[in-house]
């Protein structure tokens, strides 16, 4: 699959309470794809988040799965101007406690998303 990250946007938003809703969107011309591998749009599997507070980081204690290279059924493809979300709970994978939490989509090289600018979450 060609590397489209330039043509697709990533933005994170709290969803309530411990989860978190990721969008990609196209914002080129063109049509552009992604892998859903390393994202939220097939669960997590990896330490796809980089969750923090007072600058210090969570660790990961979720699932690190390890799979056969990706196939075209693993992608998906956006029009120009398409969005997709996908909403995920952090804290089967994060032991997130009360207070406030910045958090940042962790992009990679499988995926072929950017990483998203950090958003804060308010847990009570």
């Amino acid at each position: 699959m060609p590397d489209h990250a330039a043509q697709l946007h990533v933005s994170l938003a709290p969803a309530g309470g411990t989860s978190i809703t990721m969008t990609v969107r196209n914002v080129s011309d063109a049509e552009a794809s992604f892998c859903r591998y390393h994202t939220p749009f097939e669960g997590v599997r990896n330490h796809i988040f980089v969750v923090t507070r007072d600058g210090s980081e969570l660790d990961y204690g979720g699932k690190m799965a390890k799979r056969a290279a990706p196939g075209p059924e693993d992608h998906t493809t956006l029009q120009p101007g398409q969005s997709v979300d996908a909403t995920v709970d952090l804290v089967p994978h994060w032991p997130l406690t009360r207070g406030t939490w910045t958090v940042r989509y962790r992009g990679t090289s499988i995926s072929g998303l950017d990483d998203s600018e950090p958003v804060e979450i308010e847990v009570s």
